[in-house]
């Protein structure tokens, strides 16, 4: 953003582009737009202000109870290394026991969680290029349609105006 010390003239002055704009109507629209900014960012900062006593009398849980005699997974340090692990394909090389058992962070969660959280990282890292690449997929044929479209009222201008 612009310094408040730097006048309409002086911005004016700055770029060929605004000249293109009468001086009164760039300065009216400059002085709207810092006022919006202004107004914009004192609300980003109420809200961070708001976020933050927020979070701050309530922290997140990593130990939850509610039957479940282990730590949350997101955010913990077991989530952080196994997908590291994954990355250096430890799980291919050892079973999911065997690699459960090479650190202590993985020990606190119950064989079958750690289990069921080794093969949804894995396809995370699976399905994601999948659906991305199906995604790309499907908008070029929605492109494509949209080209032909615009190509045949083309033509059909092209047509009409030939025919008068």
């Amino acid at each position: 953003m612009l310094p408040r010390t730097l006048g309409p003239a002086e911005i004016y002055e700055m770029r060929q582009e605004y000249q293109d704009v009468e001086y009164e109507k760039f300065r009216t629209n400059l002085n709207e737009l810092r006022k919006k900014l202004e107004s914009q960012q004192s609300s980003a900062a109420s809200d961070d202000a708001a976020l933050q006593r927020y979070m701050g009398s309530n922290p997140v849980n990593m130990n939850p109870t509610g039957g479940m005699r282990y730590p949350r997974w997101d955010l913990s340090d077991a989530q952080r290394l196994l997908k590291e692990d994954i990355a250096a394909e430890r799980h291919l090389a050892m079973q999911p026991r065997e690699l459960r058992m090479t650190r202590l962070e993985y020990r606190r969660f119950p064989k079958d969680v750690f289990r069921k959280h080794i093969h949804q990282e894995v396809r995370s890292l699976t399905e994601t290029p999948y659906w991305l690449v199906k995604k790309m997929k499907i908008q070029e044929k929605k492109d494509k349609k949209k080209a032909k479209k615009l190509r045949e009222a083309e033509i059909a201008r092209l047509e009409s105006t030939n025919r008068a």
